[in-house]
């Protein structure tokens, strides 16, 4: 379980944070894909948003 103060307010805060001891794969902007006729098509598969909740007793 994590803290709202677990929360990192900008990106260059957060990798900061990361153990360089692992390795990190960042994953960023719309999947692409082409289907049978080789038509580009982005945005597709998976959720269109992200929802976050932070819940602070």
């Amino acid at each position: 379980m994590y803290a709202a103060a677990d929360v990192s307010g900008d990106v260059p805060e957060a990798l900061e944070r990361l153990c360089s001891c692992r390795p990190l794969i960042f994953v960023s902007g719309p999947s692409a894909t082409s289907g049978n006729e080789l038509e580009r098509v982005e945005g597709v598969p998976g959720p269109r948003t992200l929802d976050i909740l932070i819940i602070e007793d």
